[in-house]
C-alpha cells in the first residue's frame, strides 16, 4: 500500500471499536496501537485472541484500488500458509466503512521480549536470528518480498509520511532500505498524469536486498539488547554516506555474528578480485585498486587482513603496466598498505608478513615490464629514423651490440630503471626491517616461512646477505621462544643456497649452537638443515667433519626424531665422502653408538637398524637436572670398570652422600655398563646441554677428584649439601660402612674387583667418618628447626584435632541441597567457623558450621556468590584471614572478603586460556612476607599469585611428557610441592629453587584424582589413583610407596585388567587428619561409600556410610599385610545374616520418612570441621551436601 491510499480527512472520528462491530464473531478486547494509516486492536473470537488491523475508508473523489491489494493479499496468503516460519494474515475483509486484516495474536513482540525477564541469553538470540533468516529465505523462495514493512516508498523531503505510515511504536526507528527513498512519492504524478520513469522503475522493482537490509537491522537490535541501529534521520544520513552504524556493531559480544556483517565487505573484495581477471590493466589500476585500498581503514581486522591478500592477488592479474604507472607500487600501493604494518591486531600484521614477498616480486616484475616496453618504444623510434639506411632487423641487431651504439634515450631509460629499482628495494627493506623487529615472534616466523627465496632474488646476493641473513641470525639469541630458533634453521638453507657457500663459515658456529639447544625440536630442525646443506655441497669437508663430531653423540639420544635426523645427516656426509674418508674420519665417530660393524653408511635404513639402544629417557633427564653432572662424569671416567659395583653399594667411601644417592637413583632408572660407555662418549654434548639448560655462564672445564687415602676433596661434599636437599632427606642409619659393605658381599663369590674396593674401605681416613656424622647431625638439626619454625609461625597442618577416641558414627546431622549442579570442592576456614562449597551451577556458598546442629540449626547457606560466571571448579579459604578464593572454568579467579554478613570482591584476575589452559586445582598458603594463592592449569603450569601484588610471584612448568596436571598439594613447610598428572606421575618441586627434585610413577599409568600431604611426616604425600579405589602414601625422598589403602575386591596391588567393571573406580576425595597419638584418613569416591581408615590400628577402620546400590547384607572388614615391601590395608567384603521382617519394615519406614542416608551420586569432596563437635562434611556430584558425626 502506498501514499495513494491516503484519503480525505474524515468528517466524524469514531472510536476503533465502532468499526469492529461490522464484522460478526469478533469482540473488541483492547487497543494495541494506532496511526493515521492503520488502527490495531486485539479482539476475541471463538478460536482465541486475534490481532485486527483496520483501515478506515473515507469518502474520496479518487477511487482507491483496494481490489488490487485484496488480490495481492490472497496470493501472499496462499504462498505463505504452509511455510513453518511465516505467519501471514489469515483473513481479510473489505466492507463499506473499513477494511480488516486478521491474524493470530502473539503475546510478545521481539522488542517486548528483549525487555522482559528473564533476558535472552546469547544462544537464544542466535536461535531467534536463525529463525528470522529462515523466514526470509522461505518468503523469497515463493517470490514474496517486503514483508518486513509495508510496500511504500517514503518521501525523504517529508518525514511526516514516515510517521503516518510506519512509526507505530513512536520510537522513530526506521529500517527501510535506503534505495526505497525517492524525491517524490509515486502518487505525485507529472503534469500530464504519468509517473516519472525513474520513480516508476524504483517503485516496481522491490528486490530481495531490501528485505535483507531490514532483517540485518533487526538482528543488530537483537544482539545490541534493544538499541536500534537507525532512526529516520540516521538512515537518511546513511543513504548519503554521512553516518555509519559500525560503532554499534562493534559492541556485539558474539564475534561470529559481528563477522557476518563484515562478510558483505569481504564479499565485495572477492567480487572485485574476480572482476580483475576480465578487465584491462588500466581499469585495475584506476578503478579497482582504489576501491580495494579503501578497505585498509576498515574498522574490522578481518577486512583489513583480507584487503592485503586481495590486493596481492589482484596485481598478479596485471598483464602490462603503462609507463606512467610504472611507479605505482612504490608511490601508491605499498605506501597505502604501510599503516597496516603497525596495526594493533596481530592477524593483520601476520597477513602483511605473509604477502610482502609476493608484493616485492610482482613490483620488480612490472618494473621490468615497464622498462622493456619503454625500450621497445625507443627502438621503434630508432627504426623510423634509420629506415632509409638499413633494414629493421639490422637496426635491432645494431642496437643490441654495445652500449656505445645505443642512443641517449635508451641510456636514460636504463638509468631511470636503476634509480627506481633502488628506491623500490629501499622501500621494501624498510618494511622487512619493521616486520623483523615486530614484538610478536609469530610475525617473524610468518615472514620467513612465506617466500624467503623470492626476497633473496629481489634483493640480490649481496643485499640478501646484508639484510636477510644478518637479521635472521639474531633469532638464535631469543631464548624464550624455541619456535623462532627452529624457524631459523628451516629458512637458513634457502638463504645460503642463494648467497653461496661463502657464508657457510659464518654459519658454522650457529649450526653447532643449534645442536646443543635445550629444545629437542630445534635440534631436529638443525640436523635437517645440515642434511640439506650437505646434499647441496654448501659445506666443505673440514666443516662436515667438525659437525659430525658434534652430531655423533645424538645417535644415542632418547628422542627418536633426533636419532633419525642425525642418521640422515651422517648418511649425507657419507655420500659426500670418498671411501678412505668414510673409514678414517666417519666410522671412528660412529663406532661407540653402533651394535655391529656397518659397511653401507650411505643408506639411512642400514644405519638406523645398526644403532644400539639409546640412553633411557629417565636417565637422560635426571642427569641433565642434576647439579653434580660434572662430578658424575669424573667418577665414570676414573672408575669405569667398577661403576656398576659402586652404584650397587648403599655407602661407598669413594663418594660423598650426594653422589652415592645419584648413582643409586641412576641404577634404579636403568643405568647399565653399556649406557655408561655411551654417556662417556656423549660427555661434551651432555655438559654443554646441561650448561644451556641451567643458564650457567661458567665455561666447562675439567676437574678431577684426588681422593686418595688421607686426602679428601672437601669441595665436592660442600657442593652436595644444600638447603634444597636438606629437608627432603631422612637421616640414614649411621652404622658402620665397612660392616654394610661386608654384608653386601657375604652371599657372593669374591672377585678381584671386590678385593680392590674392600682394600680401599679398610684404609680410609678417620676424617671422612667425622664429616659424614657432622652432615647427618646438621640435617637432623635442620629438620627440627623447620618443624619448630612452622609451629611458631602457625603454619602447622591444623591446630584443631579431634580426640584420640574419635571416629565417625555415620549419624546424619544435616542434609543441604541448595546447589543445582555438581559440587566440585569444599573448604573450611582457618577458625572452622565457616565452610565453603563450589558447584557447576556457578555459585559459591558459605555455610556456618555452628548452625548445622542444635536448637538454632539452620540448614541454609549464609552467603551465595553467583557473579563470577561459568562453572566454579575450585574454592579455598585464605590462611590467616576471612577471605575465600574461587576459580571458574572461564579461567577467572575471584577473591572475596567476608566481613560479618557482607561480602566484597577483594581482587580478581583472568588467565589466558590459549597460554595456560583451564585451572585444575587451587590452594593458598601464607609465608608471612607473601600471601600466595597457588593454582595449577591443564597445560602443566603451576603459578603462585602474591595477592599483595598484581604479578605472579613465581611460575613452575611441569614437563608435559609426564601428563596433564590433575591435582597438586603444597607441603606444610612451604619448601616443596607435589603435582599429580593424568598419566599417574607424582612430580615433586623445590619451591625455593623452582626446580623438580623427584618423580614417582604409578604402575597402572592411570590419572591421579586427588593429592594431599601427610600431617606429621614431612616427606610423605598421599595420592588417590583412578584404579580400584587405590590410595597410596609415597616418600618424596626415596620415591618409594610406603603404605597403600586398597578398598577393592581385586587382588591387592594387582595392575592387570581382571575386573573391568571396577578398575576405573577411584577415590575422589581424601582428608588426612591426626589426633595426639594416631593418624587417620577419610575417603569418598565413585562407589559413594565414606570410609574411615585408622593407620595406627587398621582393624579399627570402617565404612560409616554405604553406597546407594550396596546390598543391606554387606559387611566390610579391614586387615593389614605386607606386600612388595609396603604395608597394604585391604578392605574385605563379607555377607551378614539378612534382616528379619520387623527390622526390614522399620528400615523401609525410616527410609521413606527421611532423606536417604547414603549419597545418590559420586562423592566429589569431603572434609573435617570442628564446631561444637567434630563433623564430617561430604559433597556429591548431584549437588547434595551431607554432614555427619
Amino acid at each position: 500500500m502506498g501514499n495513494q491510499l491516503t484519503g480525505e480527512a474524515p468528517a466524524i472520528i469514531y472510536p476503533v471499536e465502532h468499526y469492529l462491530t461490522d464484522i460478526p464473531h469478533y469482540e473488541f478486547d483492547c487497543s494495541l496501537g494506532s496511526t493515521r494509516f492503520f488502527k490495531v486492536v486485539r479482539a476475541r473470537c471463538k478460536e482465541g485472541l486475534v490481532v485486527v488491523r483496520i483501515f478506515v475508508i473515507q469518502g474520496s473523489s479518487v477511487p482507491l484500488p483496494l481490489k488490487e491489494y485484496q488480490d495481492r493479499l490472497d496470493v501472499i496468503y496462499k504462498s505463505l500458509k504452509n511455510l513453518p516460519n511465516c505467519l501471514p494474515f489469515q483473513k481479510h475483509v473489505k466492507l463499506d466503512r473499513a477494511a480488516f486484516l486478521i491474524r493470530q495474536y502473539i503475546k510478545y513482540s521481539l522488542y517486548d521480549r528483549l525487555s522482559t525477564r528473564p533476558f535472552l541469553t546469547l544462544i537464544e538470540k542466535r536461535w531467534i536470528a536463525f529463525q528470522l533468516l529462515c523466514a526470509l529465505n522461505q518468503c523469497h523462495k515463493v517470490q514474496v518480498r517486503q514483508f518486513f514493512c509495508v510496500c511504500f516508498l517514503s518521501n525523504q523531503d517529508n518525514p511526516a509520511d514516515f510517521s503516518y505510515f510506519f512509526d507505530t511504536s513512536r520510537r522513530r526507528v526506521c529500517y527501510i532500505a535506503p534505495e526505497r527513498f525517492i524525491g517524490r512519492p509515486p502518487s505525485e504524478k507529472n503534469s500530464d498524469g504519468s509517473l516519472d520513469e525513474s520513480q516508476n522503475k524504483v517503485y516496481k522493482e522491490l528486490s530481495p536486498a531490501m528485505d535483507i537490509f531490514s532483517a540485518g537491522c533487526v538482528i543488530i537490535e537483537l544482539f545490541c539488547d534493544g538499541t536500534p541501529p537507525f532512526d529516520l534521520s540516521q538512515l537518511l544520513n546513511y543513504s548519503c554516506k554521512n553516518y555509519s552504524p559500525w560503532k554499534l556493531i562493534d559492541t556485539i559480544p558474539d564475534n561470529n555474528i559481528k563477522f557476518q556483517f563484515s562478510n558483505f565487505r569481504l564479499l565485495a573484495l572477492k567480487l572485485m578480485l574476480r572482476l580483475s581477471k576480465y578487465v584491462t590493466s588500466d581499469i585495475i589500476l584506476d578503478r579497482i585498486l582504489p576501491h580495494m585500498l579503501y578497505f585498509t581503514q576498515d574498522p574490522l581486522p578481518e577486512v583489513r587482513a583480507e584487503t592485503i591478500r586481495t590486493v596481492t592477488a589482484c596485481i598478479r592479474n596485471l598483464k602490462s603496466v603503462p609507463r606512467n604507472d610504472a611507479n605505482v607500487f612504490q608511490d601508491y600501493i605499498i605506501p597505502a598498505l604501510s599503516p597496516l604494518l603497525s596495526d594493533e591486531v596481530l592477524q593483520v600484521r601476520l597477513t602483511f608478513a605473509e604477502n610482502i614477498a609476493e608484493l616485492a616480486d610482482t613490483a620488480v616484475k612490472y618494473l621490468d615490464m615497464a622498462q622493456a616496453q619503454e625500450i621497445r618504444e625507443v627502438i621503434v623510434q630508432l627504426k623510423d629514423q634509420q629506415r632509409d639506411k638499413a633494414s629493421i632487423s639490422e637496426t635491432v641487431i645494431n642496437v643490441k651490440k654495445t652500449a656505445e651504439e645505443l642512443k641517449p634515450e635508451i641510456q636514460e631509460v636504463e638509468s631511470n630503471y636503476d634509480m627506481e629499482l633502488h628506491q623500490l628495494k629501499d622501500l621494501i627493506h624498510q618494511k622487512i626491517f619493521q616486520l623483523l623487529s615486530d614484538p610478536n615472534h609469530a610475525v617473524k616466523m610468518t615472514l620467513m616461512a612465506n617466500g624467503m627465496d623470492k626476497l633473496c632474488l629481489f634483493f640480490g646476493r649481496q643485499k640478501a646477505n646484508d639484510i636477510l641473513l644478518s637479521h635472521i641470525v639474531t633469532f638464535l639469541n631469543v631464548k624464550d621462544d624455541w619456535r623462532l630458533r627452529a624457524c631459523f634453521f628451516k629458512t637458513v638453507v634457502d638463504v645460503t643456497m642463494y648467497v653461496g657457500w661463502q657464508c657457510s663459515e659464518v654459519l658454522l658456529p650457529l649450526l653447532q649452537q643449534g645442536l646443543y639447544d635445550v629444545e629437542e625440536f630445534v635440534i631436529t630442525e638443525d640436523l635437517l638443515a645440515l642434511k640439506k646443506l650437505t646434499n647441496h655441497r654448501l659445506l666443505n669437508k673440514i666443516m662436515m667433519q667438525t659437525l659430525v663430531c658434534d652430531a655423533a653423540a645424538l645417535l644415542a639420544h632418547p628422542g627418536p626424531w633426533i636419532r633419525q635426523a642425525a642418521v640422515g645427516f651422517i648418511t649425507a656426509v657419507a655420500q659426500a665422502y670418498d671411501i678412505p674418508d668414510i673409514h678414517c674420519k666417519l666410522m671412528p665417530q660412529l663406532k661407540p653408538f653402533l651394535s655391529r660393524n656397518v659397511m653401507q653408511l650411505r643408506k639411512p635404513a642400514v644405519v638406523l637398524d645398526a644403532l644400539s639402544d639409546p640412553i633411557p629417557r629417565e636417565v637422560f633427564d635426571y642427569l641433565l637436572r642434576s647439579p653434580l653432572l660434572e662430578s658424575v662424569y669424573e667418577v665414570l671416567a676414573k672408575l669405569q670398570k667398577y661403576a656398576r659395583s659402586i652404584s650397587r653399594q648403599a655407602r661407598n667411601p669413594e663418594l660423598d652422600e650426594s653422589l652415592s644417592q645419584v648413582f643409586r637413583k641412576l641404577t634404579s632408572l636403568g643405568l647399565t655398563e653399556e649406557f655408561e660407555k655411551k654417556l662417556l662418549a656423549m660427555k661434551e654434548f651432555m655438559l654443554r646441554l646441561h650448561k644451556n639448560k641451567t643458564g650457567s655462564s661458567e665455561s666447562i672445564h675439567k676437574t678431577s677428584i684426588h681422593s686418595t687415602p688421607g686426602n679428601i676433596n672437601i669441595a665436592v661434599f660442600g657442593r652436595g649439601i644444600t638447603r634444597r636437599h636438606a629437608d627432603l632427606h631422612k637421616n640414614r642409619d649411621s652404622g658402620d660402612i665397612q660392616a654394610a659393605a661386608a654384608a653386601a658381599g657375604k652371599n657372593r663369590k669374591p672377585k678381584k674387583q671386590d678385593s680392590v674396593i674392600m682394600a680401599v674401605i679398610t684404609r680410609y681416613a678417620k676424617c671422612k667418618w667425622e664429616l659424614r656424622d657432622l652432615v647427618h647431625h646438621r640435617r637432623a638439626q635442620f629438620e627440627a628447626d623447620i618443624l619448630l619454625t612452622d609451629a611458631i609461625s602457625g603454619i602447622a597442618w591444623d591446630t584443631h584435632h579431634p580426640p584420640d577416641t574419635w571416629k565417625p558414627k555415620g549419624v546424619l546431622v544435616a542434609h543441604l541441597q541448595e546447589h543445582r549442579g555438581a559440587i566440585n570442592r569444599l573448604s573450611v576456614s582457618h577458625d572452622h567457623k565457616y565452610f565453603a562449597s563450589c558447584s557447576n551451577d556457578g555459585t559459591v556458598r558459605i555455610w556456618e558450621s555452628g548452625k548445622l546442629e542444635g536448637k538454632t540449626a539452620a540448614n541454609r547457606s549464609k552467603v551465595c556468590l553467583n557473579k563470577q560466571g561459568g562453572k566454579i571448579k575450585c574454592v579455598t579459604f585464605l590462611e590467616r584471614g576471612n577471605s575465600v578464593a574461587s576459580a571458574s572454568d572461564n579461567n577467572s579467579i575471584h577473591v572475596y572478603r567476608l566481613d560479618g554478613g557482607s561480602v566484597q570482591l577483594e581482587d580478581s584476575r583472568t588467565l589466558d586460556v590459549r597460554t595456560y589452559g583451564q585451572i585444575m586445582d587451587m590452594t593458598h598458603f601464607d609465608t608471612g612476607a607473601q600471601s600466595i594463592l597457588t593454582y595449577a592449569t591443564v597445560s602443566s603450569h603451576i603459578i603462585g599469585w602474591d595477592l599483595r601484588s598484581s604479578n605472579p610471584a613465581w611460575t613452575l612448568h611441569n614437563d608435559p611428557r609426564h601428563g596433564l596436571i590433575t591435582s597438586f598439594a603444597v607441603n606444610q613447610s612451604q619448601c616443596w610441592l607435589a603435582a599429580g598428572t593424568s598419566s599417574g606421575a607424582l612430580v615433586c618441586w623445590d619451591m625455593r629453587f623452582r626446580m623438580p627434585i623427584n618423580k614417582m610413577q604409578h604402575a597402572s599409568g592411570r590419572k591421579v584424582r586427588r593429592l594431599t600431604m601427610h600431617p606429621s611426616e614431612q616427606s610423605l604425600l598421599v595420592a588417590s589413583f583412578n584404579w580400584n579405589n587405590e590410595v597410596s602414601m609415597w616418600d618424596a625422598e626415596t620415591g618409594q610407596r610406603q603404605r597403600t589403602l586398597w578398598p577393592s575386591s581385586s587382588p591387592a596391588l594387582s595392575y592387570t585388567k581382571l575386573n573391568k567393571t571396577r578398575e576405573d573406580d577411584g577415590i575422589c576425595s581424601i582428608y588426612v587428619g591426626s589426633t595426639d597419638t594416631k593418624t587417620f584418613v577419610l575417603t569418598g569416591g565413585t562407589d559413594m561409600r565414606l570410609r574411615f581408615w585408622d593407620l595406627s590400628y587398621p582393624a579399627n577402620s570402617m565404612c560409616f556410610n554405604y553406597g546407594l546400590d550396596d546390598p543391606r547384607t554387606l559387611s566390610l572388614n579391614y586387615r593389614s599385610q605386607l606386600i612388595e615391601g609396603s604395608e597394604v590395608i585391604q578392605e574385605l567384603e563379607t555377607q551378614r545374616e539378612p534382616l528379619d521382617k520387623y527390622e526390614t519394615e522399620r528400615e523401609m519406614h525410616l527410609m521413606h520418612s527421611a532423606p536417604l542416608l547414603g549419597h545418590h551420586d559420586i562423592v566429589n569432596d569431603l572434609t573435617l570441621c570442628h564446631s561444637t563437635q567434630t563433623l564430617v562434611i561430604s559433597a556429591a556430584r548431584n549437588g547434595h551436601i551431607k554432614v555427619w558425626k
